[in-house]
């Protein structure tokens, strides 16, 4: 019987659909199949396992990934099916969540999001008024931003800093509490505020926890390998004892440590979920022999990660040159 969900996988990528572990990492490599895993479990659980597909939190990085995770999906389910799984970003997913509990997390009821030119016009006000350079916008927002996805808020971060003989340091955060309490004048939250003040929801605020923990009670995450302190709080906050949970990373391709990813909370998932179940996928059907070969010579020697050996399934291909730039 021809089986579309199925049928289109490889040995490894059927293993990691058809798994019946409660808590899953998939170590995925460049061009092995990802998303293919991602929406195809998804879609396997729904239609062999009889899962409410609204019962199912499907989380991304990106507007993109997430419209292309949609779009799959869309093909594999029931034409004509009502529910749907919730798939989105972090960020997306923590908007949707404050605009329904702005009473809770103590926040205005039609918030605005700021964006990045916002902000640095925000910022440049209060360094006008604080006699500092305001062409040092972007270096506060940066700081600034780096300690939201360390869950430190403004306060908590006014009382490091005040231990601290360090002046960089308190001019930070005198600046940060300035441009929250600005914010909070103006009704609005920026990007780092959205996972801030969603973990802190779902931290202080228990029944609102307990109703998406019963609600989602099938998680996937995808790009785990980039999820930074306050994302992974958030996962921590959504998994129950009931829930299941399905994490896709590639801890080698670990791009957003500039904005504190943290490849640790990859090595560290059998240790953080006791149980959990770890299948890796080989098979690269992006890239030539050439590609992959001294791709691999180079990144075995980094000691901190999940060993695993690429195959190509394209034919030889055209050798890499090496090309020095200015």
């Amino acid at each position: 019987m021809d089986d579309p969900i199925l049928n289109a996988l490889n040995a490894q990528q059927k293993e990691a659909v058809t798994s019946d572990k409660k808590h899953l990492l998939v170590f995925a490599g460049p061009g092995t199949g990802k998303t293919r895993v991602i929406t195809h479990r998804i879609a396997y659980m729904i239609g062999q396992h009889g899962v409410d597909p609204e019962s199912i939190l499907a989380i991304t990085f990106t507007n993109k990934a997430a419209a292309e995770m949609k779009y799959r999906l869309e093909r594999l389910l029931t034409q004509g099916a009502l529910a749907k799984p919730w798939v989105g970003t972090f960020h997306s997913f923590a908007n949707w969540l404050l605009h329904r509990h702005w009473s809770d997390a103590k926040l205005p009821k039609d918030f605005v999001i700021y964006d990045m030119d916002d902000q640095k016009s925000l910022l440049r006000e209060i360094l006008n008024e604080r006699e500092l350079p305001p062409n040092r916008a972007g270096v506060f927002l940066e700081a600034i931003q780096r300690l939201k996805d360390d869950l430190m808020d403004s306060h908590s971060y006014a009382i490091h800093a005040g231990v601290s003989t360090n002046p960089y340091r308190d001019s930070i955060a005198k600046v940060y509490a300035a441009y929250q309490t600005a914010l909070r004048q103006r009704g609005a939250l920026d990007f780092g505020d959205l996972m801030l003040e969603a973990v802190n929801l779902l931290r202080d605020v228990p029944e609102v926890a307990t109703k998406y923990q019963e609600r989602f009670t099938n998680l996937f995450v995808d790009e785990y390998q980039d999820i930074n302190k306050a994302q992974y709080s958030f996962i921590r906050a959504m998994v129950a004892p009931a829930t299941y949970l399905t994490a896709v990373a590639d801890d080698d391709q670990c791009i957003y440590e500039w904005r504190q990813a943290n490849p640790r909370y990859t090595l560290d998932f059998t240790k953080e979920f006791p149980g959990a179940g770890t299948i890796t996928l080989t098979q690269n059907y992006r890239s030539t022999p050439e590609i992959i070969a001294p791709a691999a010579r180079l990144i075995e020697k980094n000691e901190n990660r999940q060993k695993k050996e690429l195959l190509a399934t394209r034919p030889q291909g055209t050798p890499p040159r090496i090309v020095a730039c200015d």
